[in-house]
């Protein structure tokens, strides 16, 4: 997820969009579940993490990237490495009904 690239607001939020999640159940048969909700994050969602993630204890690092596609454009990531803006998709923290 985190290496994706993309060259554009739309491509990246395009991407995430059809983001296809791939779980395996404990007997080790793949079950592919696509969540439809999958989606860019806000600049403020990618700043947080950022943030959290400099706390080593708090989280693991899940945006080594120098830059991320957020909704409103493009966050800079100080403390990350490699070029191009990468995409990092996420959902929001509560079921959906269809």
């Amino acid at each position: 997820r985190s290496t994706m690239e993309a060259a554009s607001v739309e491509q990246a939020a395009s991407h995430c969009e059809q983001y296809v999640e791939v779980y395996k159940d404990p007997d080790n048969s793949t079950i592919v579940k696509h969540l439809k909700d999958w989606r860019l994050p806000t600049k403020a969602e990618i700043e947080i993490i950022i943030k959290f993630q400099k706390e080593k204890e708090a989280i693991d690092e899940v945006l080594a990237g120098e830059s991320y596609w957020a909704a409103s454009g493009i966050v800079d990531n100080s403390d990350g490495s490699g070029g191009g803006n990468r995409i990092r998709c996420v959902r929001d923290a509560f079921d959906t009904e269809d």
